[in-house]
């Protein structure tokens, strides 16, 4: 039976140095030493990283777990033209210099994909990484396989299924900052034909950003993922995976800083800062600037807590028709977030210029279905590949918070 995620991946790697191959595709290959075949998902069905046609860079969870990469934004570092902005605790993606804000209000132009499912919000499922196959970056225009808000690509994100042997492993790590992972996997066989994997992380670090206002770092970590997936193959045509994953994160946001553009003399700035003289408060905007750094910063906002508690089911069945392997995913996703802060270096001793707030019990929610179903095979011997199908997607989206200007 041909299963179209990825099931081989490239070995360790990437401890010195990077390797890039290309074979005529505009596919990126990161190895150490010697190139072995690497195993894509990128078409929606498993082929050779070398024979598909588009620009991929894949890194194996071999390699995830060796480098201890905990998050995308620590994955961003290995790969070239993509990288990650965070506002709050929600990530902003960029692969070559386009992105989007990440707001509920804006779609996404770097789509997100867990296990071939479309996360519609940037706060889901990108703090964790544990027990993964691997993460794919296609670079560029995705929509005709992908479809869903993919102008400059997608970030795919492959956990690992379970299989019939046993199989557990614990991870401890500390460091600096006050810096401890505790992660564990343990894959069961309950009979030939069900089987069981579950994985759990659980993070913390100390803020590095101090806030000047009352001593208090910001920019810290503190999350706890967790995931069980399920396999059953009743038949050697037919399987199904049924996934569940929880994710709380409970962190003080970004605390940005910034550096003052505008002109001494206030009546001759344009835009916000124009308007800012108009109010009487250029002369803050500018003091608050220039009194904050790279790695301090002022906010008095009365909470300055984030969170996110989201949970997602999604069941994947796959049978072997002769003709192609037909697939089902259905999926629900569910999240809450409350961004106490934004960080948004408004605030100062001299006063205060634009704040953006989110009282406690006005929290954005979110939840998401979708269903899709896809047929692929193969014609004249392997010379023409196929593949077909229909995809429903559903999903509401709130958010609230205050912008008391000037």
């Amino acid at each position: 039976m041909t299963n179209s995620r990825v099931r081989s991946w490239l070995g360790r790697g990437l401890y010195l140095g990077l390797i890039t191959a290309s074979a005529g595709t505009g596919t990126n290959v990161f190895a150490q030493g010697a190139l072995e075949e690497v195993v894509v998902s990128a078409t929606r069905r498993a082929e050779s990283i070398q024979d598909v046609p588009i620009s991929v860079a894949a890194v194996s969870g071999d390699t995830i777990q060796d480098l201890g990469i905990m998050d995308m934004e620590q994955l961003s570092l290995l790969i070239p033209n993509f990288e990650i902005n965070s506002a709050s605790i929600l990530p902003n993606l960029y692969i070559r210099g386009l992105g989007s804000g990440a707001t509920h209000s804006i779609e996404q132009s770097v789509g997100r994909f867990v296990d071939d499912v479309y996360i519609g919000r940037a706060a889901i499922n990108l703090h964790g990484f544990m027990d993964l196959a691997g993460v794919e970056v296609l670079r560029g225009p995705q929509g005709t396989l992908f479809g869903r808000n993919t102008t400059a690509g997608l970030v795919h994100v492959i956990t690992k299924e379970p299989n019939y042997e046993n199989e557990a492993r614990i991870k401890v790590g500390a460091g600096e900052d006050g810096q401890f992972l505790i992660s564990g996997m343990a894959n069961i066989p309950f009979s030939e034909t069900l089987a069981g994997r579950f994985a759990i992380q659980h993070r913390e670090q100390d803020g590095f950003i101090r806030n000047n206002f009352d001593g208090s770092e910001w920019n810290d970590a503190d999350s706890i993922n967790g995931r069980a997936t399920f396999l059953w193959t009743p038949t050697d045509s037919f399987e199904a995976v049924l996934g569940l994953d929880a994710q709380r994160v409970r962190e003080k946001p970004t605390l940005a800083s910034c550096n003052f553009l505008g002109p001494d003399n206030g009546a001759t700035a344009p835009g916000l800062e124009g308007l800012a003289w108009i109010f009487g408060a250029y002369d803050e905007l500018r003091e608050n600037c220039l009194s904050q750094g790279y790695l301090t910063s002022y906010e008095d906002d009365p909470d300055d807590d984030s969170e996110i508690d989201s949970y997602g089911v999604t069941l994947t069945l796959r049978w072997d028709l002769g003709i192609g392997e037909l697939t089902s995913i259905s999926s629900y996703r569910d999240m809450t977030e409350r961004n106490g802060s934004w960080g948004f270096i408004s605030d100062s001793s001299a006063g205060n210029v634009l704040e953006i707030q989110q009282p406690p019990g006005r929290d954005n929610t979110f939840d998401q279905w979708s269903q899709e179903i896809r047929l692929a095979g193969t014609a004249f011997d392997g010379k023409l590949d196929w593949v077909g199908g229909i995809y429903l997607f559903k999903e509401n989206a709130n958010q609230l918070f205050d912008v008391p200007l000037f």
